[in-house]
């Protein structure tokens, strides 16, 4: 038979191990349910971060995309800057050269000083033959030394290429030149045109008006002259465009002359010096 006071504390320990596994089963589930969410919270605050992380990168890469196009905005605005500066520079040289052909067309020009020129004896009487023989193709000018080439017998209208049937006047003339010229002399072959603007786009494109026109004539008359015999060394060339008139009739200011006259003594404009 069991004592009393044995017994009671015998009964207790079986309700004291019930209460504490009551009292686990009913906190266990709160315990996970605070660690589920704090869990959560930190993966949240790590995908946070990459976030910023990922905008912060994001606006680093901007701000340097930016820097750059402000670099590039300073370049081009220096280079607009730079081409501006040249634009207005050549405005001005245009309005300079423009200025300068206006004086130049206004102003009287030089012809070749040559009057008062005595041809040697053998050369005046062979050129005086040649404007025989060749009448109507060429004259002879005693008093200056010249002898003036028609362009309308010379050339096609806006035109620098010599007719054949010039060639031949030509070819005499310079077999003269080369054989009695004596070697202190020289020849100077002046272009001349009428007023008459130069027209057609192809023309236009080889010879931009008269003054290239009468130029590119006399080179024409100078290369056959020196391709017959006459050294080119002791050839120049002009040309006045319609600048020198001779008259009203235009077909007598298109011509082409061909002075012979003693090395130096063509003097238009004098020699420009340094200093």
């Amino acid at each position: 038979m069991s004592r009393p006071g044995h017994q009671n504390r015998t009964g207790l320990v079986p309700a004291a191990l019930l209460a504490g596994l009551l009292l686990a089963g009913c906190a266990a589930p709160g315990g996970r349910e605070l660690e589920y969410r704090l869990a959560k919270a930190e993966k949240s605050e790590m995908s946070l971060r990459e976030a910023l992380d990922t905008e912060q990168a994001k606006v680093v890469a901007l701000r340097r995309e930016q820097a750059e196009h402000e670099r590039d905005l300073r370049v081009v605005e220096t280079e607009r800057n730079l081409l501006r500066e040249r634009l207005q520079n050549a405005d001005q040289r245009i309005d300079e050269l423009t200025a300068m052909l206006h004086r130049q067309a206004a102003a009287p020009l030089a012809e070749p000083d040559v009057s008062g020129v005595a041809l040697p004896a053998e050369l005046d009487r062979a050129l005086a033959g040649l404007a025989r023989k060749y009448d109507g193709k060429l004259a002879y000018d005693p008093a200056r030394g010249a002898v003036l080439l028609v362009s309308d017998r010379l050339f096609d209208s806006g035109g620098d290429a010599i007719r054949p049937e010039m060639h031949e006047a030509i070819g005499a003339l310079a077999a003269a030149a080369s054989q009695l010229l004596p070697a202190d002399w020289e020849v100077v072959v002046v272009g001349h045109t009428d007023d008459a603007p130069i027209v057609g786009e192809a023309v236009l494109a080889k010879h931009p008006s008269n003054w290239h026109l009468s130029v590119h004539r006399a080179i024409a008359v100078r290369d056959l002259l020196t391709a017959a015999g006459v050294p080119q060394k002791r050839t120049s060339v002009m040309g006045y465009g319609p600048n020198r008139p001779i008259g009203s009739d235009r077909s007598r200011n298109r011509r082409v002359e061909v002075y012979f006259v003693r090395v130096g003594d063509v003097r238009p404009l004098s020699g420009a010096r340094p200093g």
